[in-house]
């Protein structure tokens, strides 16, 4: 038996549309007990061909009860924010006037404002609703040919409503339809799954043009055809008679996805206002959970007894609103520990809390109240993992909402004119990054690490709007919060950083040059005003530790560098971006990046600026102070060096990157080895390509390792593909690794690259080839605290880590090193063996005594260690503490020397008897030993040997 239903053809060839069938049991009673399937044929005439994707098959046991939800403004305070239950596109363009939703501004290029309602969604089972608005022209306004006002429904319906809640300014797949009325006055059905709003029907004209209207829209299910029909009544708004009314039928799926409210201007400037929004039936259904606001979400630090969190709040009255509230569960009720003042301009609130318990872990509630009632934002502010013997980070960078288009690969957004047609489906809305946000839990992270680009001006989702001031501020606030909303319920229960980076601050590349003002981004400095990148920074890094050295910058911005210590790593947090200098002004000539004949050395002044003397200040500071650390790690925006060859919209060639840090040559050097002498591998992003690479100073090798975590999601891609000389895509996958100089001369060690698939001309045949294709994903960073080693692994977003089915990371991860080897140097000689008895993993700090200078800081594992050194001829001091807080040791004048002859001399236990069940310790110092091993089973030895001296912890048995 079959049963055929009969769909109509996409609205145009190359479309896709969505449909949904809904039948009911008695359809398929003649096929009780068997199992159903589903085949699609065409009927099309010859040479037609259709696709299909995404095919469920769903039941629903019962008609659902009524819904009902009312939404009046009119006891609503003046502001921007529309109210939690909604999502107004974009932030800046709608407010609350008078008790009255209405459009800030109306502007033709500005078309289609939208307002989405977050809390009520349209089910997907049978049934009815209806929903109206009352609406009007904002005084002083007049009625423009093709003005639209009214209601919309099916907006994204393939889509997470986060991501359907983006739909605004133009038409494309799933973008729903529109009901309301005309400028006439007539009621008017128009389709938006294409680019332009195209008509499906027409009421008529009404004699005369009430003041205002009532709309109203009534679905109703036609069982015997399957389809739904749309009425629309515009209504007198005075006497709620019917001024004039149309209907139009279709196919189930055209009513799923979002509902909400439109200000169309057309070509002119109208906007309307709106009360009385309500909606009603059993195919709607309540979703309170989905609420944005007015506590949006909150981020936390824990390093050394402190708790610092931040509460980002929606914009909200502040005139007169009272505090927010940092409560704590006890136990025994929720505790009031911490109140702030709202910030006016960034909405935030922020807690600093001292003497923290960290040895629990404590669940906590941000409290605002606004109307009489108080909303909550909970998390968990989790135990310091100081026991856990690894710990396990997160590193993230560049989340673009909107896959770059097909036809204009770049970052154009929604409002791009070149962009075409949108399609408000997982196709070209990344936004919320479910992928991601699904798939990187299950790493169980211990905290979360951004590392910059946030946010991006232009194209995520719409153009950076500069108008004014406030319309700048605004239009950071609408992008932030899309980065908020999607790892909220991820980072309310993790520590996590996020620091910010060019695209942050509305600039397209970053040379900060100390903070001072400047128009010209290449000359050095900041070109929005300093409240903007104030707040900007507000937003993201006020939860950070406090700063090393708080001192602002010119123009009174901020700093926020500063070491953080969590389980017993220490992360030293820099800016690599705020205190370099510009290029443009300095006379260096003409610069082309294309040229592989370029005279780089020309950038290798001693007078220029990269990480800045104070910073480099704070990362000598921070290679000494060891307390409550075993190892670190270093996090900033970008790269040390220029790794990448290919960029952007065609994979043009390129020999070097005036944006990336590995220039002044001199300062590069520098930083790499203050990075060195805490044995700290940087992790960082930027670049939209991974790459783990090793440094070097003096020689290959030499220094730290380096791990640029892929882009989440981006529109302008770069490879590291230094054999291949020409611009454009290959199908040749040459070797890229191994020992290389970067554009600047640096040298570098590549170890791995994730090359995006389509600069190869291939698909990872998942999901939208316009995200996935380009190589995004994530970084997981693994210190292994018993081992001393740091394991690098690069994900691809697709792929759920605990099921080898879905996929592997990229190829050439995971890399495992050792502690050490971020110091790749050979010594020219070793101190005298320090032993410190009964005192376990002491830190040591060895000094040049001929400049006083820190060779580098290191806590020993075990109690018993060779130093090496790496000058001939010097006297050295070393420090040794034995114990955190425990007096320094200090001893001067000591000479290096050759290591010993290869002789065993030292192999002993940690006692006379072996105890079964109880942990024995062996240890050895061997010097000059080519391998070592230990029989009975135990094996090599050489991965837990460093200088000779190495010990291993064994169970008797």
């Amino acid at each position: 038996l079959s049963k055929v239903f009969t769909f109509n053809s996409p609205l145009t060839s190359g479309y896709w549309e969505g449909f949904q069938l809904l039948t009911t049991f008695g359809d398929f009673n003649a096929s009780a007990g068997k199992a159903i399937g589903v085949r699609f044929r065409n009927t099309a005439a010859t040479g037609k061909f259709l696709s299909f994707d995404n095919v469920r098959l769903e039941s629903f046991s019962s008609i659902s009860p009524t819904t009902t939800f009312s939404k009046s403004w009119a006891a609503t305070p003046d502001r921007p924010w529309v109210g939690a239950d909604f999502w107004a596109n974009r932030l800046q363009d709608w407010e609350i006037n008078g008790g009255r939703l209405q459009p800030r501004f109306g502007l033709s290029t500005k078309p289609l404002r939208t307002v989405h309602r977050l809390t009520t969604s349209v089910r997907e089972e049978p049934g009815n609703f209806n929903l109206s608005v009352r609406t009007g022209l904002v005084a002083t306004e007049t009625w423009t040919a093709g003005a639209l006002t009214g209601l919309f429904i099916g907006a994204g319906a393939s889509h997470d409503y986060r991501g359907a809640a983006l739909m605004h300014h133009k038409g494309g797949r799933d973008g729903g339809i529109f009901l309301g009325v005309k400028n006439n006055g007539a009621a008017v059905i128009q389709d938006n799954r294409l680019l332009t709003l195209t008509q499906l029907a027409l009421g008529s004209t009404p004699a005369s043009l009430p003041a205002s209207f009532r709309i109203e829209v009534t679905a109703t299910w036609q069982g015997a055809t399957r389809n739904y029909l749309l009425s629309l009544n515009v209504r007198d708004g005075t006497s709620d008679a019917i001024v004039s009314q149309t209907s139009s039928t279709g196919d189930p799926y055209t009513i799923l996805g979002n509902i909400g409210l439109f200000s169309h201007p057309a070509s002119g400037t109208t906007r309307f206002w709106f009360q009385d929004f309500t909606g009603s039936g059993t195919k709607l259904e309540n979703r309170p959970e989905r609420s944005f606001g007015p506590v949006i979400s909150t981020q936390y630090t824990l390093s050394r007894s402190v708790m610092k969190l931040t509460a980002q709040l929606a914009p909200v009255v502040v005139t007169g609103a009272p505090p927010v509230a940092l409560e704590l569960d006890t136990g025994s009720g929720w505790q009031t520990v911490a109140t702030d003042t709202l910030d006016p301009d960034a909405y935030t609130a922020e807690f600093r809390v001292p003497n923290w318990n960290y040895t629990v872990a404590v669940p906590f509630r941000v409290g605002f109240a606004e109307g009489g009632i108080t909303t909550y934002r909970t998390g968990v502010i989790q135990a310091d993992p100081a026991n856990k013997p690894e710990i396990v980070v997160a590193g993230l960078t560049c989340m673009l909402h909107c896959a770059a288009d097909t036809a204009n690969d770049g970052f154009n957004g929604i409002d791009d004119a070149a962009g075409g047609a949108v399609s408000w489906t997982r196709d070209r809305i990344n936004f919320p990054h479910e992928d991601i946000t699904r798939n990187l839990p299950l790493q169980q992270p211990d905290l979360y690490a951004f590392t910059g680009d946030q946010v991006y001006e232009g194209g995520s989702p719409t153009a950076q709007d500069s108008s004014t001031d406030e319309n700048r501020r605004l239009d950071y606030l609408y992008k932030w919060y899309l980065w908020c909303w999607t790892w909220r319920d991820l980072i309310d229960d993790r520590p996590s950083l996020a620091i910010p980076d060019d695209h942050d601050v509305f600039q397209g590349n970053l040379w900060g040059e100390g903070g001072k003002a400047t128009t010209t981004q290449e000359n050095g400095g900041y070109t929005k005003p300093p409240e903007f990148v104030r707040m900007v920074e507000r937003t993201q890094t006020s939860h950070l530790p406090d700063p090393y050295d708080s001192t602002p910058v010119q123009q009174g911005i901020g700093v926020y560098y500063t070491s953080w210590v969590y389980g017993r790593v220490g992360l030293a947090i820099f800016e690599d971006r705020k205190f370099k200098n510009g290029y443009a002004d300095e006379g260096f000539g003409a610069i082309a990046a294309t040229d592989p004949a370029s005279d780089t050395t020309r950038f290798n002044r001693s007078d220029l600026q990269l990480l800045g003397t104070r910073q480099e200040a704070f990362l000598d500071a921070f290679a000494a102070d060891w307390a409550g650390q075993d190892m670190k790690g270093a996090i900033s925006q970008s790269p040390l060096a220029s790794a990448n060859t290919h960029v952007g919209t065609g994979y043009s060639r390129v020999y070097f990157d005036m944006d990336a840090n590995g220039w002044p040559q001199n300062k590069r050097d520098k930083a790499v080895g203050l990075l060195r002498k805490s044995y700290s591998p940087h992790i960082n992003g930027d670049q939209h390509v991974s790459v783990l690479l090793q440094h070097g100073v003096t020689a290959n090798r030499d220094a730290v390792y380096s791990f640029c975590v892929p882009s989440i999601a981006n529109a302008f891609s770069r490879t590291w593909d230094p054999a291949d000389t020409t611009t454009g895509t290959t199908t040749v996958v040459s070797g890229y690794t191994g020992s290389y100089q970067d554009g600047f001369g640096n040298r570098i060690h590549i170890l791995a690259a994730a090359n995006p698939a389509h600069y190869y001309g291939k698909t990872t045949y998942y999901g939208s080839p316009l995200l996935h294709d380009r190589a995004p994903g994530y970084g997981i960073i693994r210190f292994n605290k018993k081992d001393r080693t740091t394991t690098f692994e690069c994900w691809p977003l697709y792929v759920d880590p605990t099921n080898s089915s879905t996929g592997t990371q990229y190829a050439g991860w995971p890399v495992t090193i050792r502690q050490t080897e971020n110091d790749g140097r050979t010594p020219s000689g070793y101190l005298p063996v320090i032993d410190t008895g009964t005192f376990q993993n002491p830190v040591v700090r060895v000094y040049d005594q001929s400049t006083n200078e820190l060779v580098y800081g290191y806590r020993v594992s075990g109690n018993r260690f060779r130093a090496p050194v790496y000058a001939t001829g010097h006297l050295y001091r070393t420090e040794v503490v034995p114990s955190d807080g425990a007096a320094v040791l200090s001893t001067s004048n000591l000479p290096s020397a050759a290591m010993p002859a290869h002789s065993i001399m030292l192999f002993e236990g940690s006692g006379r008897y072996l105890i079964r069940g109880q942990v024995y310790r062996l240890r050895w110092d061997s010097p000059s030993a080519t391998t070592l091993s230990i029989n009975q089973g135990v094996g090599s030895l050489s991965s837990r040997t460093l200088s000779g001296v190495g010990f291993i912890d064994t169970p008797p048995t």
